[in-house]
């Protein structure tokens, strides 16, 4: 796989690499793993609130209501 960067974010990388005595390509596969695992807890948490917003709405707007 090629990754193209801006220069920007080519010495973004360089930097943090350095900073963690890692290689480019460990930061980089880094932080995909950690943009994924982001992404499914707020599509898990999505899904979640999707089944769990009807089941408490009546207690929600009681609550509200106090």
């Amino acid at each position: 796989m090629t990754l193209r960067l801006s220069d920007e974010d080519d010495e973004a990388l360089e930097r943090q690499a350095r900073r963690e005595g890692l290689s480019k390509q460990a930061v980089a596969a880094k932080a995909i793993r950690l943009y994924v695992a982001e992404r499914d807890l707020a599509s898990d948490v999505g899904e979640a609130l999707d089944v769990l917003t009807p089941r408490y709405q009546r207690l929600s707007n009681r609550l509200g209501s106090v």
